[in-house]
């Protein structure tokens, strides 16, 4: 199973496995359990618009509106949303994420 790991400003890294949370079966496709909106195509920064309770991504620390800066070290400011969603579902066994929230 995936590892996802998180890197906030400030905050040291954290990483939980996606065993931890729901089955993708519960979850959708999306077992890290979280969606992103926004990207290049949109001219907005890929942002999360929602985190699933229990899951992988809730425990790691992502929350709404956490914008994404880097993805498994890509930078993520002139990602489309398409190739977000790519990236991020071929990351393999582990997931690593920049983010930072502006709201805090």
């Amino acid at each position: 199973m995936p590892e996802f790991v998180i890197e906030k400003r400030n905050i040291p890294v954290l990483t939980v496995s996606s065993r931890d949370g729901p089955a993708a079966s519960e979850n959708g496709d999306n077992p890290l359990g979280f969606r992103i909106t926004g990207g290049a195509d949109f001219e907005m920064p890929i942002t999360v618009f929602q985190v699933s309770e229990g899951s992988p991504a809730q425990k790691a620390g992502l929350q709404l509106g956490d914008q994404i800066l880097k993805i498994n070290g890509a930078d993520a400011s002139a990602m489309r949303l398409a190739t977000a969603q790519s990236v991020i579902k071929q990351a393999g066994e582990q997931l690593q994420m920049i983010v930072a929230n502006p709201l805090r």
